[in-house]
C-alpha cells in the first residue's frame, strides 16, 4: 500500500493532468551554453529528474531579453526561435521519460551585473539597485515596458510550440516581473506604478497577452514571492491581493515562492532552515484563491510533503534541492524505499557557490551536473578485494561506489560508529541535517553488504592480512593546536561538552568550525567571544551561510574581534594584538583553539614503507582537507576511474 496516497494522486492544473502532486522547482542549472542554448549535458540532467518519477518538471528560468535580462552567463535562452530546435529536444527528452514538462520564462530586471549583460546596463521599474548586487540600473521608459510585455508573450508562444505543457512567468525573487509588483522596488508615478492595480498592469498585461496568443485552455502558472521579507515590500496580505488579480487575469496555477536578492537566505535557505519553514505562506495564498497552489522551500521528505497536501496547505509540492541530491526521490517514496533516500542536507555549496563559476553539483551527489558521462562501469573481474581505513563521507564514499562497481569492500572505522567528522559537524545548532547524509551511508553500507570493522583502527597487520587489490585511506584530519596550557580543540568542545554550563568561553578562529562551535558553548548558557586574526568572519563557508551564521551570531549577542592575533594563553588567560592597540589579557573559563585542521598521514607513510605493493590511494581529508563537498566529490573520482589492470583496456 501507498504511504502517501496524496502525493502520488493525479491532479490538475488547469486542463493538464499531472500524474502525481510532486513538482521539480526551476533551478538555475549553468549547462547551457554562453549563447543560451540546449546543451547535451542541459538534456542529461533533466532526463535524469524525469526518469526519477517527478509529476511536472519545470526547466530552469528561460531569460526572454538577451542580453539584458540575463542573470547567468549561461542561462538557458527563449528569447529566439533560432533556439527552438534545442527546446523542442528538452521537452521531448522529458514526455519520454515520463514527467509533463514546463518551461519557467524571466527577466533578471535589476538582480544581474555588467558582467553578465556585456555591458548593458540592468533596467528596473525605478532606478533603485539591488541592495546586493548594487549595480547601477536605469528606469525603464513605457515603450520599452510593452516591448518586453510582447518578449515574454513571444517567449510563452515559443515554448507552446517547442511542446512544453505548462509555460510558467517568474514574478518571484525580486526580478524584473516581482519588482513591478512589490512597492520596495517599483516608485513609478504613471500607470506602471503607485497604486496596486498600476503595480500589477505590467504582469497582467503578460498574462492577458500569454492567454489570448496561447489559448484560455493552455495552462499557465505565476510563481511570486509571498513574502519579500524586507521593510516595505511584498508581505502576506498583499500576497493575497497580487493572488486574487492574478486569478482573475487568467492564472491557472500559483507557485508561492518567497525573498528577494536583499533577503537571500529567505530564498536559498542555509542548512539552519527548517524543513517547510515557508509552507505556511502557501496555505495563506490558498486560502484567497480557487486554482491551484504549489507548495516550494526545504521540502525534503515524503512524509512531510504528505503532510502538507493532508494538511490542505497547497495542491501541489515543488521540491528543487532534494531532486540534485537524490532524482529518484519520487520513486523511492512511491515504492516505500524512503529509507534509500540521500536527502539534501542545504549546504548550498554544490548548488550555489560552486554554481557561480561550474555547472551544477550537489554535495552529497557527485553524478549531478555529470549525468551525460553516464553511470559507473563495473570492474571487469567482479569479488576483487578492497580495504577502506576511514568511516567519514571519503571512506563510505569510497565504499560505496566500489560496492557497486563490484569490488568486496572491508571497511575500518576507529569509532563504534560511521559518520567520521560528520558526526561532530550535525552537532552545533542549525548543522542537524548532516545526520542524514550519515543515516544514508549507514543504509548503503547494510544494502550493499560492506564489511564493516567498527571500534578497530586499522594497522598494518589488518591492511597486509587482508591482503587487498586496492587501498583505501580515508583517515581524515586532526585539528591544529599550539601548545598552549589548558586549550581545548573544538573537537573537544563538540564530543565531551563541558559539564558545568556557562561561563565565559573564547573562541581563536572564527571560520566554519569557530563560528558553529561559538553557537554551540552559547545553546550551553556560556558567554562566549569569537575572535578572528583575518577582517572578517566567516570567510571559508559559501555566502548565503555565512549571511545566516553571521546574523545568528548577532541575535545571539555572540562578540566577535577581527584583525585579532593571538599571542598566547597562560593561566586561562587570553593574550591578543588587535591592529594599532596594545595587547590585551583577558581572562576566560574556557579557550577554545578552532584555527585549522592537518590531514592525517601517519598510516600511509607507515604502509609506503611496508611489503605491500598495490594501489594505494588517499583521500578526503586525509588528501587535502575540505569539506563534505570535497569529500564525496573526489572519493567518487578516484573509485570510479581506478586504472586497474583487471579493468578493461584502452
Amino acid at each position: 500500500m501507498n504511504d502517501f496516497p496524496l502525493l502520488f494522486s493525479p491532479s490538475n492544473l488547469g486542463r493538464l493532468c499531472v500524474k502525481n502532486r510532486i513538482v521539480m522547482a526551476p533551478i538555475d542549472t549553468n549547462l547551457a551554453d554562453e549563447e543560451g542554448s540546449v546543451t547535451d549535458a542541459l538534456l542529461a540532467f533533466y532526463e535524469r529528474r524525469a526518469r526519477g518519477g517527478v509529476g511536472l518538471l519545470i526547466v530552469e528560468n528561460a531569460q526572454v531579453d538577451f542580453p539584458v535580462g540575463k542573470n547567468t552567463k549561461r542561462q538557458l535562452s527563449i528569447h529566439e526561435d533560432a533556439k527552438m530546435e534545442g527546446l523542442k529536444q528538452l521537452s521531448s527528452v522529458i514526455g519520454r521519460a515520463g514527467a509533463r514538462a514546463a518551461v519557467q520564462i524571466h527577466h533578471a530586471g535589476r538582480e544581474t551585473t555588467l558582467e553578465v549583460t556585456g555591458g548593458e546596463m540592468p533596467v528596473a521599474p525605478s532606478p533603485i539597485p539591488c541592495g546586493h548586487l548594487k549595480t547601477p540600473v536605469r528606469e525603464l521608459e513605457k515603450k520599452e515596458i510593452r516591448d518586453i510585455t510582447d518578449k515574454f508573450i513571444a517567449a510563452a508562444l515559443r515554448g507552446k510550440r517547442a511542446g512544453f505543457d505548462l509555460v510558467e512567468i517568474h514574478g518571484a525573487h525580486g526580478y524584473l516581473v516581482g519588482e513591478f509588483l512589490s512597492p520596495y522596488t517599483n516608485r513609478r508615478t504613471d500607470e506602471y506604478g503607485g497604486s496596486f492595480r498600476q503595480r500589477m498592469r505590467f504582469p497582467v498585461d503578460i498574462v492577458r497577452g500569454i492567454k489570448e496568443t496561447l489559448g484560455e485552455d493552455f495552462p499557465l502558472s505565476f510563481r511570486f514571492s509571498a513574502d519579500e521579507f524586507v521593510q516595505g515590500g511584498i508581505d502576506v496580505s498583499e500576497a493575497q491581493r497580487i493572488a486574487r488579480a492574478l486569478e482573475k487575469a487568467g492564472v491557472d496555477v500559483l507557485h508561492v515562492s518567497a525573498g528577494i536578492y536583499e533577503s537571500l537566505p529567505t530564498l536559498l535557505e542555509p542548512m539552519s532552515y527548517p524543513q517547510g519553514w515557508r509552507c505556511h505562506l502557501a496555505a495563506e495564498i490558498k486560502k484567497a484563491v480557487s486554482i491551484p497552489v504549489i507548495a516550494v522551500g526545504v521540502i525534503r521528505e515524503p512524509a512531510f510533503a504528505e503532510q502538507v497536501l493532508q494538511a490542505g496547505a497547497a495542491d501541489f509540492v515543488a521540491v528543487g534541492r532534494g531532486l540534485l541530491a537524490d532524482p529518484d526521490w519520487p520513486d523511492k517514496a512511491r515504492e516505500g524505499r524512503v529509507s534509500e533516500l540521500n536527502r539534501c542536507i542545504g549546504c548550498n555549496v554544490g548548488c550555489l557557490s560552486e554554481r557561480l563559476t561550474h555547472a551544477i553539483q550537489c554535495s552529497v551527489n557527485p553524478e549531478t551536473g555529470h549525468e551525460q558521462s553516464g553511470r559507473m562501469a563495473p570492474i571487469q573481474e567482479p569479488g576483487k578485494r578492497m580495504t577502506v581505513v576511514g568511516g567519514g563521507p571519503a571512506g563510505l564514499e569510497a565504499a560505496r561506489v566500489a560496492s557497486l562497481r563490484g569490488f568486496r569492500v572491508t571497511l575500518f572505522e576507529k569509532e563504534m560508529d560511521l559518520g567520521g567528522q560528520m558526526r561532530l559537524a550535525a552537532l552545533p545548532p542549525g548543522k542537524d541535517k548532516i545526520r542524514w547524509t550519515i543515516e544514508y551511508y549507514r543504509e548503503q553500507m547494510k544494502r550493499l553488504g560492506v564489511d564493516l570493522r567498527l571500534g578497530r583502527e586499522a594497522a598494518l597487520e589488518d591492511i597486509l592480512d587482508a591482503a587487498p587489490d586496492v587501498v583505501i585511506l580515508a583517515t581524515g584530519s586532526t585539528p591544529r593546536c599550539p601548545a598552549f596550557p589548558s586549550l581545548l580543540t573544538a573537537d573537544d568542545v563538540l564530543s565531551s561538552p563541558p559539564s558545568d554550563p556557562g561561563g565565559t568561553a573564547a573562541i581563536v578562529g572564527a571560520g566554519s568550525v569557530g563560528c558553529e562551535t561559538a553557537l554551540f558553548l552559547h545553546g550551553r548558557g556560556y558567554d562566549v567571544s569569537l575572535f578572528e586574526q583575518l577582517p572578517e568572519i566567516a570567510r571559508d563557508m559559501e555566502p548565503i551561510s555565512a549571511w545566516d551564521i553571521k546574523e545568528r551570531l548577532t541575535r545571539s549577542g555572540i562578540r566577535t574581534h577581527t584583525g585579532t592575533t593571538v599571542l598566547g594563553v597562560a593561566d586561562m588567560r587570553l593574550t591578543t594584538l588587535e591592529t594599532g592597540e596594545p595587547p590585551i589579557s583577558s581572562p576566560f573559563d574556557l579557550v577554545v583553539w578552532a584555527a585549522g585542521r592537518r590531514s592525517e598521514t601517519a598510516l600511509a607513510e607507515t604502509l609506503s614503507r611496508s611489503p605491500y605493493k598495490g594501489p594505494v590511494h588517499v583521500i578526503g581529508d586525509a588528501s587535502k582537507v575540505g569539506k563534505i563537498h570535497d569529500a564525496v566529490h573526489g572519493s567518487y573520482r578516484v573509485i570510479n576511474e581506478l586504472p586497474f589492470s583487471f579493468l578493461p583496456g584502452p
